[in-house]
């Protein structure tokens, strides 16, 4: 009968000791998602840079072409093409940016998916098996689930 009862508690804890693991992996993942959404922004705006300074060029060429056919750029139908080309470039500029966020923020809202599922995961375990993450055996390899702060 003890040795039942002791395989129980052996089976018990390697059940609670996998949640942890997998609740870690998950949290871990959480981390790398949200590392994920700062370089979509960061990206965002380094395509935006590029693309303003690329209809920079192109309006400068407008004007350019525009002078040198002996058109002044600043009126009639060569204003109108140089700022209907700026129009267009700010929407793609705008178009890229949001491409970005919203990238970032499906990183986001999937960290913060894990970093449930991680939670549930061990309380699950913990429900089923009667023991407590907190307790010494596991003490250890629970910290990271411990330390869990909402995401921003």
């Amino acid at each position: 009968m003890k040795m039942q009862m002791d395989a129980q508690k052996r089976q018990d804890q390697a059940t609670l000791l996998t949640a942890i693991g997998q609740g870690n992996q998950m949290q871990y993942n959480a981390d790398v998602a949200l590392a994920n959404a700062e370089t979509a922004r960061r990206e965002g705006q380094r395509e935006q840079e590029r693309m303003v300074e690329g209809s920079r060029q192109l309006q400068s060429t407008i004007t350019a072409q525009a002078a040198k056919a002996g058109v002044n750029p600043n009126t009639g139908s060569a204003a109108l093409v140089a700022s209907a080309a700026h129009s267009n470039a700010w929407l793609d500029w705008m178009t890229a940016l949001w491409n970005k966020e919203t990238e970032a923020v499906a990183s986001e809202n999937k960290a913060t998916d894990l970093r449930y599922q991680a939670d549930y995961t061990v309380r699950s375990a913990e429900a089923a098996t009667g023991l407590s993450a907190g307790s010494s055996f596991v003490s250890d390899l629970y910290a990271p689930l411990r330390s869990y702060k909402e995401p921003r």
